[in-house]
């Protein structure tokens, strides 16, 4: 019950660290795709109008939205597709994908410049749009966290700009990876 009734988030996650531990905190952060070693708040209090610690957040959140993105329009979309393969028939013997069920198309950011063959036209568009997912989604996670997710002029503290270089850094990251196994 005091967990729940804790004022902030900063409050509730040193709740769980204090009444689970921090292993079973850690492995609920986990279970919950979260990751609550990379916030300051959970070791103590600091001052959210430092710009370390805003572009600490600002790190953090565009890394989280990223995953969001890659867990839900490309791992999900896989694993259904593995589940339900396009040939795939349904209890009555009808095809599984047909009526209002409509195969799902596994999405990815993949940078211009990547060494696939050659991005189409398509894939620019699908690209666009998770920059813009992978943005709003940051920003919305900036204001969790921040007491104000603007500047002083009034701009978005994460910029689409950002939400691609981040994309593109990803990408380029699980390219070498999967290229050294």
């Amino acid at each position: 019950e005091e967990i729940a009734n804790s004022d902030n988030l900063s409050n509730f996650a040193q709740s769980l660290v204090h009444k689970l531990g921090a292993d079973a905190a850690v492995d609920m952060a986990e279970e919950l795709g979260e990751d609550l070693g990379v916030f300051p708040f959970v070791v103590g209090g600091v001052d959210k109008s430092d710009p370390e610690y805003v572009q600490a957040v600002k790190i953090v959140c565009l890394n989280w939205a990223i995953f969001q993105a890659h867990r839900l329009f490309f791992v999900a979309m896989e694993e259904l597709l593995q589940k339900h393969p396009v040939d795939s028939v349904d209890e009555d013997g009808a095809p599984f994908w047909s009526g209002t069920r409509r195969v799902p198309k596994p999405l990815r950011f993949i940078p211009l410049d990547s060494n696939e063959d050659e991005v189409s036209a398509q894939q620019i568009i699908i690209n666009e749009r998770i920059a813009q997912f992978v943005h709003s989604a940051a920003r919305l996670r900036m204001e969790s966290f921040l007491p104000v997710a603007e500047s002083s002029e009034g701009q978005s503290l994460v910029s689409l700009e950002e939400a691609l270089s981040a994309l593109e850094e990803q990408a380029l990251l699980l390219y070498k990876k999967s290229n050294t196994k």
